[in-house]
């Protein structure tokens, strides 16, 4: 179990709750949740300070730099490490090194994390439109823009061949949220 916060990673054994590593990292405060690829652990913080990093599964902290996602998790497919920080910038490192492959500009703001499901990723933005782009770390690779109700701020969950996610219609006083399911055929 790996937690951030508090200028801190830190490692837990789950069943008995004793610290394994903590190093000091990222920043005081952060919203996204620690990822792995099942050998490093990936987290980014951003306030007041800013910085992504990867980490092994000693607690050594192999890479780090000073890019900012506060609101949306990190996401690993294959070995690349994704990220779509608030303001709507996209971008891929290779998850080893932390080498910087490609960042793109998708436009729109973002509190929801991305997932990934068959080889893409699927993130919506704070006005409700969800960007599809292939998970590859050689460029980047619009797939979709898909636009539902007026607003999305939370992740779309994935079961099988199917997504969920939770959108809202309406303005004001008349907004209701709504739960679209999205299935391949």
């Amino acid at each position: 179990m790996v937690i951030s916060g508090c200028n801190k990673l830190t490692s837990y054994n789950p069943a008995t709750g004793d610290e394994l590593w903590s190093i000091d990292a990222i920043a005081e405060a952060t919203c996204g949740t620690p990822v792995t690829d099942g050998t490093m652990v990936f987290a980014s913080g951003g306030y007041p300070d800013r910085e992504t990093v990867g980490v092994d599964a000693n607690g050594t902290k192999v890479w780090s730099n000073k890019t900012k996602v506060y609101e949306p998790s990190l996401v690993v497919s294959g070995e690349h490490l994704f990220a779509i920080e608030d303001g709507g910038i996209a971008w891929c490192w290779d998850a080893k090194t932390g080498k910087e492959l490609w960042k793109e500009r998708l436009g729109g703001s973002f509190s929801a994390s991305p997932v990934v499901c068959q080889g893409k990723l699927f993130v919506p933005n704070l006005s409700g439109e969800t960007v599809v782009f292939e998970a590859k770390g050689d460029a980047f690779h619009e797939v979709a823009r898909n636009t539902l109700g007026n607003d999305s701020y939370s992740s779309i969950a994935v079961s099988g061949k199917e997504l969920f996610l939770r959108i809202g219609v309406g303005n004001g006083a008349d907004r209701k949220e709504q739960l679209v399911c999205i299935r391949q055929p």
